[in-house]
């Protein structure tokens, strides 16, 4: 039987404005989360496809407005298709 154990543990975090509903919580559920539009890394980012796996093994999908990349040469931009107007942190 194989075991498991993990290597290392790392915490993320949601950066949202200090205005925003969820800015004054200590933490957050996935499904909480999937209700918010992103702003994302790049999907060959491996931290990227490792919360796409989180939620799509939740049955859960998730709106990106925005893929962010940086490397040694600064920040690239990618802009997916706007989400709807009427979001009030769109």
């Amino acid at each position: 039987m194989e075991s498991r154990l993990p290597y290392m543990r790392d915490p993320l975090v949601a950066v949202c404005p200090s205005d925003h509903p969820l800015a004054s919580r200590s933490s957050v559920t996935i499904e909480t989360l999937s209700n918010e539009i992103f702003v994302d890394l790049t999907r060959d980012r491996a931290l990227r496809r490792l919360i796409d796996k989180v939620f799509a093994q939740q049955h859960l999908k998730r709106t990106t407005a925005f893929e962010v990349r940086s490397d040694e040469h600064g920040f690239e931009v990618r802009f997916s298709k706007p989400p709807p107007q009427d979001e009030p942190y769109g």
